[in-house]
């Protein structure tokens, strides 16, 4: 039975949208008075809008012994009880079982079975989309999303003896050939792509959404739970050459242009100087004494 809105109103006028407040006895329905106080009536509105009296009779009522509430459920749940003997009673007598069978589930026709998840990859779906088969409807194992079984968010018998044995990448007997194992047994690549893009982003530093973008595009997908397991090997193999190319060591950089015009300017010195038999302390000496007076304003 549905909980119905509070019928009151707020202080701009407008209705209120929350749920009404939960008296005794309202299992037989809402607004209705209870078995043991009945001249006192329901008010269908939420906890705020009640008043004060209101909420202490309602307080008071939830403490209260009712006697006449609970001999009222005691009769439901007899009167179901005996109607669940009677139907039990008439099929022993036809010589079945007492509880029928399940119906069957549909099974696909047209070839095997895939569940939803599968089906569409990266789309926001409901949380049965990787137990339900998006051709019958009918359950499929949570695992490989493809082997039909009985109960719901279960897995097949191959998937089962995969996980039992424990054995990495291992093929369930008659799983298809694109069979994609489970998360639990394939190597924990993703672990180690986070981990070698956190060393990119430390020696590059570059921030962590501009490190895990060019990763997925080097992927080839947009988002990291749409990669199957060769590209995220294909995603570590670039982020490890990645950082094998930050790791090595700089190279030269090329002189700037004074630093060039001074060695361009000292070799010459050099050269001039040696053609005349001097040092560079000489020139330096000479140069010094053939510079022209400093000029002192009169």
């Amino acid at each position: 039975m549905l909980r119905p809105k509070c019928t009151r109103r707020r202080k701009d006028g407008r209705p209120c949208q929350r749920e009404a407040a939960d008296w005794p006895g309202q299992w037989q329905g809402y607004g209705l008075p209870a078995l043991e106080w009945p001249d006192h009536d329901r008010a269908v509105a939420c906890w705020t809008h009640l008043t004060e009296a209101e909420r202490r009779q309602c307080l008071h009522d939830r403490t209260a012994p009712q006697p006449l509430l609970e001999a009222a459920r005691a009769e439901s749940r007899a009167q179901v009880e005996a109607e669940q003997e009677r139907r039990i009673a008439e099929r022993r007598a036809a010589g079945l079982p007492d509880h029928p069978p399940p119906p069957e589930e549909p099974r696909c026709t047209g070839g095997p079975c895939i569940s939803e998840q599968r089906a569409y990859p990266g789309q926001d779906l409901a949380d049965s989309a990787s137990a339900r088969c998006n051709t019958c409807g009918a359950n499929v194992c949570v695992s490989c999303g493809r082997t039909p079984v009985d109960g719901h968010f279960t897995i097949c018998d191959g998937c089962a003896e995969s996980i039992e044995v424990g054995i990495e990448l291992l093929e369930p007997q008659g799983a298809p050939a694109d069979y994609n194992p489970p998360l639990g047994l394939r190597p924990d690549l993703r672990r180690d792509l986070h981990r070698l893009a956190g060393q990119i982003v430390r020696a590059s530093g570059l921030d962590h959404p501009t490190v895990q973008k060019r990763l997925n595009k080097s992927m080839g997908v947009w988002r990291r739970d749409q990669a199957s397991p060769d590209q995220l090997q294909r995603g570590i193999d670039a982020a490890e050459a990645w950082l094998g190319q930050l790791q090595q060591p700089a190279a030269p950089q090329p002189p700037s242009r004074q630093e060039a015009d001074r060695v361009r300017l000292k070799t010459e010195l050099t050269s001039w100087a040696a053609e005349r038999g001097l040092t560079l302390a000489e020139v330096a000496a000479l140069a010094s004494d053939q510079q022209p007076p400093a000029y002192k304003h009169p």
